[in-house]
């Protein structure tokens, strides 16, 4: 014998997030951020072993100890689009008294696959966020000339593709100030490998 059970129906209900913003954020949407994808680092040429890495002493040779003991010469950053997609939108107000908030705060998240979709290395998958606070302040906007500081949120793929040309410019020029102004031949050779749209 067959039990049939009713499974009750209810009504659809919804939920309405409210905020202002340039425009509006769906789930599902795609956000470009530019992040750092390479570094390198130079050390001044060490005072122990003149640069070579390895002393010898009493025909034993050995990795130099000094060796980048000392400050850092100079660190560069190379810069590259990654393409996230909004999964999440949460809406939140303070718990700090019985009585109802109305301080909301929205949240807005987003992950990032690139390749297979699923985990192959660190720089293949990720997360991010952003409150809408954020997003007004840093939707689009135009690189103001120092890298570390610079964390926009783009919605157009030319657009993020020449923030980041710009501050990979930016960390190019700083490096060639530094040798100019010291007497070094410090090089880079990054290629930035930018996620596709």
């Amino acid at each position: 014998m067959k039990i049939i059970v009713d499974k009750p129906t209810f009504p659809q209900q919804s939920a309405t997030i409210q905020y202002s913003a340039p425009r509006a954020v769906n789930i599902g949407d795609v956000f470009y951020r530019i992040h750092r994808a390479e570094s390198k680092s130079f050390y001044p040429t060490c005072r122990v072993c003149e640069g070579k890495g390895e002393l010898t002493i009493n025909g034993i040779t050995f990795k130099c100890p000094q060796c980048r003991v000392e400050a850092e010469a100079i660190h560069i950053e190379n810069y590259a689009v990654r393409r996230f997609r909004v999964f999440a939108i949460e809406d939140a107000v303070d718990t700090l008294e019985w009585k109802p908030s109305d301080f909301h705060t929205i949240k807005i998240f987003l992950y990032r696959k690139i390749g297979g979709g699923h985990w192959v290395s660190r720089d293949n998958t990720g997360a991010t966020q952003f409150t809408v606070d954020e997003f007004c302040r840093e939707y689009n906007i135009p690189f103001a000339g120092d890298p570390k500081y610079h964390d926009g949120i783009y919605d157009d793929y030319k657009t993020a593709l020449a923030i980041a040309a710009q501050m990979n410019e930016a960390e190019i020029n700083r490096l060639h100030a530094y040798n100019v102004e010291h007497g070094t031949a410090y090089a880079v050779d990054f290629t930035p490998k930018h996620d596709p749209k």
